[in-house]
């Protein structure tokens, strides 16, 4: 994902893998305690927009289907009109989740967003 949108609603799903498994091996999003969603400004430390798997309708555990046919649980997570008043322009966007063991896990993703304007 690079682009999201100011000032409209948005969902986006997140699929947890293994990393350097081959082929790719999903984890069930439902194994996971916590999963935090944000979009920070780009000095990367102000938070704008923050979801979590523990606030109900933010980011929730799905069903969907793999690229092999496969059922699988993901994440949901619902970005509203209201979250997304920032001005367009790159900010840092960032996925985390934590485990059963309670331990916070690198980022599923980091990186840059475009966020872009919407006329109407």
């Amino acid at each position: 994902m690079s682009n999201l949108y100011n000032n409209s609603g948005q969902t986006f799903k997140t699929q947890i893998t293994e990393s350097g498994s081959d082929p790719v091996v999903t984890i069930d999003a439902s194994s996971f305690t916590e999963a935090v969603y944000r979009i920070y400004a780009a000095d990367c430390t102000t938070v704008l927009v923050e979801k979590k798997l523990s606030v109900p309708t933010e980011i929730v555990v799905i069903a969907d289907v793999d690229q092999y046919g496969n059922t699988i649980n993901v994440f949901k997570t619902t970005l509203t009109a209201a979250d997304m008043t920032m001005a367009a322009g790159q900010y840092k966007h960032q996925f985390v989740v934590t485990n059963s063991d309670n331990l916070k896990l690198p980022p599923v993703f980091q990186n840059t967003v475009t966020i872009v304007e919407v006329c109407d």
